[in-house]
Parts: structure tokens; C-alpha cells; sequence
């Protein structure tokens, strides 16, 4: 592709490539490498899907095959946050997955996600409410992911 299209006969395909920065997905690919080269080669991109349109017309959308190959938690993105987060974890086989929030003193705001989630990248949004609908205040939480024997932790900032 050149210039963001290309020519076939006498159609035009225009084609966009969702980008996304997520060290441990990045890590993952190096992990058959000697060395671990993913914070120099900053510019390695994944694609994680392609789609093509013809007149404005969608024509087709292309996934690549990246099964992961162990369990992932990344941080949440934006961080800091407000009113909404992204939180991404992989899992490279279907998996009993629990996806929880909780206060600095470790009580539980609101569960995210609780039940079999299939083998891929998955991405879970969160708006900040508990699990009763309520608007959390400005502060640190924790969201946890237990999948099988996988469990992390990992720090987000909510700021009103």
C-alpha cells in the first residue's frame, strides 16, 4: 500500500490499521528471541485489525491469527482516568476469568467481569461506577484478574 491507499484496476481500496501500544503483547512476540529487543525496537506496531473499504464501502476485515501464549494483565489506559478506562488482559486458552476492582483499602467496588472468557486479547471498559451505578470519587484503585492459577494486580488513578 502506498499513501494510505491502493490501486486495483480501476477501484480504489483505502485501508485503516487499528494501532495498539501494549508492552506485553509486544514482549510476547519476543519471547522465542535470545535477547528481549521490544523496549529498543520501539518501532515495532501490531496490527490487530485491517479493513478495507471500497467508496466507503466496507470489503472485507482481515485479523491476524496472534493467539497468545500466556496470560497478560495490562495497565489500563488512559491512566490517569476520567470517566472511563480501558483495562486488556489475554488469556491463551479458555479460561474461568474474574475481573474485579477494589478500593486502596481492598474492599470491592465493582466487578468487571466474572465467568469463561475464550482464549485471545480481551478488552474490558470501566466507567468509574461501582456495582451498584454510583460515581466512584477521585482516588487509587486496584483491578485484579484471576484467570485458572494466573492472578495480577496492577495500580490505576482515577482524578475528577
Amino acid at each position: 500500500m502506498r499513501g494510505g491507499h491502493a490501486s486495483f484496476g480501476s477501484d480504489t481500496i483505502f485501508g485503516s490499521v487499528e494501532l495498539i501500544n501494549d508492552t506485553a503483547l509486544v514482549s510476547a512476540f519476543y519471547a522465542d528471541s535470545i535477547a528481549n529487543t521490544a523496549r529498543r525496537d520501539s518501532h515495532f506496531v501490531r496490527a490487530d485489525a485491517l479493513i478495507l473499504e471500497q467508496a466507503g464501502i466496507i470489503v472485507g476485515v482481515t485479523y491476524p491469527n496472534l493467539m497468545p501464549t500466556e496470560y497478560s494483565l495490562s495497565q489500563n489506559f488512559p491512566n490517569p482516568f476520567n470517566p472511563t478506562t480501558q483495562i486488556r488482559f489475554t488469556l491463551p486458552q479458555m479460561t474461568k476469568v474474574e475481573l474485579k476492582v477494589y478500593d486502596i483499602l481492598g474492599r470491592e467496588v465493582k466487578t468487571l467481569l466474572t465467568g469463561e472468557q475464550p482464549a485471545g486479547m480481551h478488552t474490558i471498559e470501566w466507567d468509574g461506577r461501582n456495582n451498584y451505578g454510583t460515581q466512584v470519587s477521585s482516588g487509587v484503585y486496584i483491578y485484579r484478574l484471576n484467570a485458572g492459577k494466573y492472578v495480577q494486580s496492577k495500580k490505576m488513578l482515577m482524578l475528577k
